[in-house]
């Protein structure tokens, strides 16, 4: 989505909106996306959030309400029902607590949260309760990853978890900052 979005941005051909939206539709047509393994619905969120948000004038009415209606039912209520004890799937990798990513100090807690807080800003115009709830938790989750940064900036998981961590994170500390005006901190 990152690079359809630049496409169409940077050259206002139409053809790279048309190629999204035959992605962005599929993937509004699955049957879940993957919550056994929430990362991959953290994943999901973001690519939504982007294709969603840097398109918007771009797509149809119908086109941006089957994205709004799939990627509430799909991403955001199946993530946000974990800050409640409601998502119990088991995770293979990392240290958890409660059994999911909410209190997880690994990248599964950047990716995920950092895919939701995106996906949620960008739908927060049609659904504000649930979405504005999700970056309340999701900002609030944060606790339990960041200290993984401490002392000097490198991350506990290795260089590679480090990139794919950062990236999921500064995506979630970007969109707060432009959304909201601030990162909370």
């Amino acid at each position: 989505m990152m690079y359809w979005g630049y496409a169409w941005k940077i050259t206002g051909d139409r053809k790279y909106v048309d190629h999204a939206w035959k992605e962005m539709k599929a993937v509004c047509e699955f049957p879940d996306w993957g919550p056994v393994h929430p990362i991959d619905t953290g994943e999901m969120l973001l690519g939504s959030a982007i294709g969603y948000d840097w398109m918007y004038e771009a797509l149809t009415e119908e086109q941006r309400k089957t994205m709004e209606e799939g990627t509430l039912r799909l991403g955001i209520e199946v993530l946000r029902s974990a800050y409640y004890g409601q998502l119990h799937v088991p995770l293979k990798f990392g240290k958890l607590s409660g059994g999911n990513f909410v209190m997880s100090d690994t990248n599964f807690n950047a990716v995920v949260n950092g895919g939701l807080v995106a996906a949620s800003l960008a739908y927060a115009d049609v659904y504000p309760e649930e979405c504005f709830d999700a970056v309340s938790k999701a900002v609030q989750s944060l606790g339990y990853m960041l200290p993984g940064f401490e002392p000097s900036g490198g991350w506990k998981e290795g260089p590679n978890y480090w990139d794919y961590t950062t990236a999921y994170l500064a995506n979630m500390v970007s969109a707060l900052d432009t959304a909201c005006g601030t990162d909370y901190g």
